[in-house]
């Protein structure tokens, strides 16, 4: 992170070799996708419990099965409709699939700011 940030400020007066921006590129991907994982590992938790809550439905469907068994799956789906998984940060910032994209808004907004700030001096 510090070379890019040295590259973007003396840019202008160093010059940086062709070999190197592979690796620059890499870095640049690395540090704007691992915001991003949470989200999207929470949203692939959330698709499997979508998945057992659909084979659970149609294990209670199947009439072959024992009434003891019907009783757990209910109590299982029952549990799943009152729990859903939410998980946030500090409990105001939902971890799911609008993660990246709060993230997006947020560090656009801040650019706005500063370049109002910069056109001051």
């Amino acid at each position: 992170m510090f070379c890019i940030y040295q590259m973007l400020w003396f840019g202008k007066y160093v010059q940086v070799p062709i070999w190197f921006m592979p690796f620059m590129a890499t870095e640049v991907i690395q540090l704007g996708m691992l915001p991003c994982l949470p989200g999207v590992i929470t949203e692939m938790i959330a698709n499997e419990i979508e998945k057992i809550k659909i084979s659970l439905t149609n294990y209670l469907y199947d009439d072959n099965k024992g009434i003891n068994d019907r009783g757990s799956a209910e109590g299982f789906l029952r549990y799943l409709q009152l729990r859903p998984l939410r998980c946030s940060v500090w409990r105001l910032l939902p971890v799911d699939l609008t993660l990246p994209v709060s993230l997006l808004s947020l560090c656009t907004t801040y650019l706005i700011v500063l370049i109002q700030f910069s056109d001051l001096y």
